[in-house]
């Protein structure tokens, strides 16, 4: 907080109850610096010593920081699956041509179809 202070005229930095349990709350998956970031941010937000949730850019307790890793994972997966879909078909199936603009091996792709059970039109 002294980092965030500094060269602030806001020098009794203050923290409204509700601000505290958001930032208590955060799982901050990018640890201390994330965390000083928030803060230097809501020093710079605020008009005044108390920081309020308000503040507090992107944090909320309500919605949790990270996604369960099954969930991102799930997301990923059938984002990559509707991007090899569209290249697939934009490409007319070509699989060569396909592999080659995804940036990964024929081999690869083949893998891909598999695992996302994608069939050739």
């Amino acid at each position: 907080m002294e980092r965030a202070r500094s060269g602030s005229p806001k020098s009794k930095l203050r923290f409204s109850s509700k601000a505290q349990r958001y930032l208590t709350s955060h799982t901050w998956p990018g640890n201390l610096q994330e965390l000083e970031k928030v803060i230097w941010q809501a020093v710079q937000l605020s008009p005044s010593s108390l920081i309020r949730p308000s503040h507090l850019a992107g944090i909320s307790p309500e919605a949790p920081a990270v996604l369960p890793l099954d969930s991102a994972g799930s997301i990923l997966a059938e984002v990559e699956k509707q991007a090899i879909e569209e290249v697939l078909r934009i490409n007319r199936f070509n699989i060569s041509k396909t592999a080659r603009e995804v940036g990964i091996t024929r081999a690869t792709l083949y893998n891909k179809l598999k695992r996302y059970d994608i069939l050739p039109e």
